[in-house]
């Protein structure tokens, strides 16, 4: 394995962990609750964006200051 590779590889082992009951899908939309296992903690979610948001939120709370990263966003035109 190449070193960066193995840097990958280390930076990317320490991830969470979740539970997720989908209780409907309506709409085409998943409703549900999910559960944050390493966290403890638990919480419905109305939608799948929804549901990625929390998981991103959790990533984030626990993420080492080199991990974290800004999302892409539209650049605006001047």
């Amino acid at each position: 394995m190449a070193h960066s590779q193995a840097a990958n590889h280390k930076r990317y082992a320490k991830g969470q962990s979740f539970l997720i009951q989908v209780k409907f899908r309506q709409d085409n939309c998943w409703q549900g609750t999910i559960q944050w296992l390493e966290g403890q903690k638990s919480c419905s979610f109305r939608s799948l964006l929804e549901m990625l948001r929390l998981m991103d939120e959790a990533l984030k709370a626990t993420a080492s200051p080199e991990d974290k990263q800004e999302m892409r966003c539209w650049e605006t035109e001047p």
